[in-house]
């Protein structure tokens, strides 16, 4: 099946329309490649536009879009979008950014927040080290994402995705944190497979205004973060400060939002609006 879907990946690049259904048949079931319902519409879609299976490939196409949301339609739109383009240039190599994934799963999973105005993603270094292929995800969705850029002394890098993904996050421009001040947690865990796969939110306190060995540009803080690492319950848990992070920005030329934290929020609300800007980093080295 995956040599099958190689030679029509060939000969759907030169414009087969048969090859182009068949692929659109093989990512929708999984037979040979990933099973990826976006992709097998973006074939169908464009296999669709030529007689030869025209009427088949638009029923499956609209069998595939009944149970989806908006996002889910303008992800697998893009999808036939930027292979509608490759196919245009000659369709040779594989096609950008839509390369299926290894049929193993990710090596490696992380947390991301939107931070930029055009749709820039900080993580830390060390979930991006010595990947060959990366995704961030939300509502179900899996996007490409590059590596922009990465400091890591202060394990920070900054990720590219293949669309904006969220909304962005807002940096506080108010006095540093306190000692005992409560702070919310939000991240996804890792692997997945241990837990519900959901953005976990979770409460705490800083406990210390340094971090491992006396670092200045990290503060400990006391939770009980397994369910946002997969990992036995920790109280002890290091963050890294915002001031490093906008420097990190500044250098690279990301254009950030920054606003007074004046008004107090409850910790449903501070979960919602971290919901709005958090992504899922998957590697795979």
């Amino acid at each position: 099946d995956s040599q099958a879907a190689g030679w029509f990946l060939k000969a759907a690049g030169k414009r087969d329309a048969v090859a182009q259904y068949y692929l659109g048949v093989m990512h929708e079931h999984g037979w040979g490649v990933r099973q990826d319902q976006a992709l097998a519409y973006a074939w169908y879609d464009l296999a669709a536009r030529q007689d030869v299976v025209q009427d088949i490939a638009l029923a499956r196409r609209a069998n595939l879009m009944k149970p989806w949301n908006q996002t889910q339609i303008a992800e697998a739109q893009e999808f036939s979008h930027v292979l509608g383009n490759w196919i245009a240039k000659g369709g040779d190599g594989p096609p950008p950014t839509l390369i299926s994934e290894p049929e193993h799963g990710p090596t490696k999973y992380g947390s991301g927040f939107l931070v930029g105005r055009d749709g820039e993603i900080v993580t830390n270094h060390h979930v991006v080290d010595g990947c060959v292929r990366l995704t961030v995800n939300r509502d179900g969705i899996s996007h490409n994402a590059t590596v922009k850029a990465v400091d890591a002394h202060d394990d920070l890098a900054l990720l590219s995705a293949s669309r904006k993904v969220g909304d962005t996050a807002t940096f506080s421009e108010s006095p540093r944190a306190s000692r005992g001040e409560v702070v919310t947690v939000a991240g996804y865990p890792r692997p997945p497979r241990y837990q519900s796969g959901d953005l976990n939110v979770t409460t705490g306190n800083v406990s210390a205004l340094a971090g491992s060995g006396g670092s200045p540009k990290r503060f400990q803080f006391s939770v009980h973060a397994a369910q946002l690492t997969g990992d036995i319950p920790q109280l002890i848990n290091f963050a890294i400060k915002g001031a490093p992070v906008r420097s990190f920005l500044d250098i690279n030329g990301v254009a950030y939002r920054r606003a007074p934290s004046d008004t107090q929020i409850t910790s449903k609300q501070r979960a919602k609006l971290a919901d709005t800007f958090t992504v899922a980093v998957h590697c795979w080295d």
